[in-house]
């Protein structure tokens, strides 16, 4: 989990570099990094919720579904809070 959360704080740092910067030597968007980060935190918190470990394999459908269902969770949050 350490691996993901890394990977997550690095995109970050490049976002804000970029941004504070104006200068994006690879050329990549920055959009592309935020997708990156939500589906890491999306992994993350499957992994947590269902005390999976890092290298253990899931079915397709397993994960599927653990997917619809943290979407569907974060979407009742964000209608709630408007």
């Amino acid at each position: 989990m350490d691996f993901i959360s890394s990977r997550m704080f690095n995109k970050g740092k490049r976002i804000v570099v970029i941004q504070e910067t104006k200068q994006n030597k690879v050329g990549e968007s920055i959009s592309s990094d935020f997708k990156e980060i939500m589906n890491d935190a999306v992994l993350l918190s499957i992994m947590i919720e269902h005390k999976i470990e890092l290298h253990r394999v899931l079915s397709p459908k397993n994960v599927n579904t653990y997917r619809e269902n943290f979407f569907q969770k974060s979407k009742e949050i964000m209608i709630k809070k408007n």
